[in-house]
């Protein structure tokens, strides 16, 4: 049986590769990318790039799972000042507060693009790179694979 950590990533993969090259992102991808979900996504490939760095070779995981995490990041402060700006404009706070988390919310916006373009995200090289390091790594077959990924858990849990 196949890796599972490989076909969860490759799916994840395929995904965020789906809305980050499509026609819609080519404009703004910063945008199209905060309001279609690739948080999500890119949080799901972090957290399966976390196992792969314990399980597999650290040093290859260990840089995808850094790029991934500035990526997540990064919606993550968009989201969090949008969230902020409409809540308070839904409770009647003062057009400064809301101005505020506005104003930061766009700066973020303008930060995620930067990295965006850093990253090569909205690029077939960036996927064509996760590729090779997917196709070089030596996967474990399905049931010790699944043995390395319980004894991974539970030394999280027992932290």
């Amino acid at each position: 049986m196949e890796s599972v950590l490989k076909n969860c990533l490759s799916k994840e993969l395929e995904s965020l590769k789906a809305l980050a090259l499509s026609r819609s992102a080519k404009q703004t991808p910063e945008l199209y990318l905060y309001k279609n979900g690739a948080r999500n996504i890119l949080f799901r490939i972090e957290g399966l790039l976390r196992i792969c760095r314990k399980i597999y070779d650290k040093k290859t995981f260990n840089v995808k799972y850094k790029l991934v995490k500035s990526l997540e990041d990064a919606l993550g402060a968009i989201d969090h000042f949008d969230a902020l700006a409409k809540e308070y404009a839904e409770s009647g706070q003062p057009k400064s507060v809301i101005s505020y988390f506005s104003k930061n919310s766009s700066n973020q916006v303008i930060n995620f693009k930067k990295i965006i373009s850093e990253t090569n995200l909205c690029s077939t090289g960036f996927f064509e790179d996760f590729s090779k390091v997917m196709s070089e790594t030596k996967w474990y077959e399905a049931v010790k694979e699944k043995e390395k990924i319980r004894k991974f858990l539970i030394r999280q849990i027992e932290k």
